[in-house]
């Protein structure tokens, strides 16, 4: 039976960090060659699951199609498995868009019937609705409290955030993904040149991290 929302007070109702993802590029990818989509799915779920210490800190993730929902109660393994899943799916061809955000949310029931409330799901679904570019957008619900100066002593491939284009967003690159990421989205370019504003947009932040930019306000 499923637990009423109204059992949790006001005090009680629990928070947390959720990300809501999209993978750009997918729908084509199953609408054109499903059982090959299956397949690259598993593939692309169990980079992520090593990459991620088998999702090591992270309460639950949800997979519906092209949607992915992620729910923490702390932000770091939030933005951690968020960074390895950018990698995970640009090596099966794919973006991610999307938005982390920090609110009450409440889960309830069991599966068939269950439901999710959740203040953070809609802020951050709402950064997936409107950024135009291939990245995840961290709303300031979810911003850490750091000292920044200290933060920017960190090498920009090794910071789990970066403030690009006025916004701060999941850094989708690492020490050792980061010229294979841009020599990926490169060919992507060139094989679809239609979608060349999104992927120009990403080579613009690559460019930036590889030029060692500060990227902080």
């Amino acid at each position: 039976m499923l637990a009423s929302v109204t059992e949790y007070g006001a005090a009680q109702t629990p928070t947390r960090y959720v990300a809501f993802l999209d993978i750009l590029g997918w729908k084509a990818q199953v609408m054109g060659d499903f059982d090959f989509a299956l397949e690259t799915y598993q593939t692309l779920l169990d980079y992520w699951r090593v990459g991620t210490n088998e999702m090591a800190g992270l309460e639950s993730v949800r997979i519906v199609s092209d949607s992915i929902l992620i729910v923490s109660s702390e932000v770091w393994p939030l933005l951690r498995a968020v960074n390895v899943l950018n990698q995970a799916t640009l090596m099966n061809d794919c973006l991610l868009r999307g938005g982390v955000a920090f609110g009450r949310h409440v889960e309830a029931g069991t599966s068939p019937e269950s439901h999710v409330v959740s203040e953070a799901l809609v802020i951050a679904a709402t950064h997936e609705g409107t950024v135009h570019d291939p990245c995840v957008v961290i709303d300031g619900s979810a911003l850490p409290q750091l000292d920044w100066a200290e933060y920017q002593k960190v090498d920009v491939f090794l910071r789990p955030m970066l403030f690009f284009d006025g916004r701060w967003i999941v850094n989708p690159f690492s020490i050792m993904w980061g010229v294979s990421a841009a020599t990926r989205v490169r060919q992507l370019r060139e094989a679809h040149p239609e979608h060349s504003p999104k992927y120009d947009w990403f080579l613009r932040l690559y460019e930036a991290v590889w030029n060692r930019e500060s990227l902080v306000p």
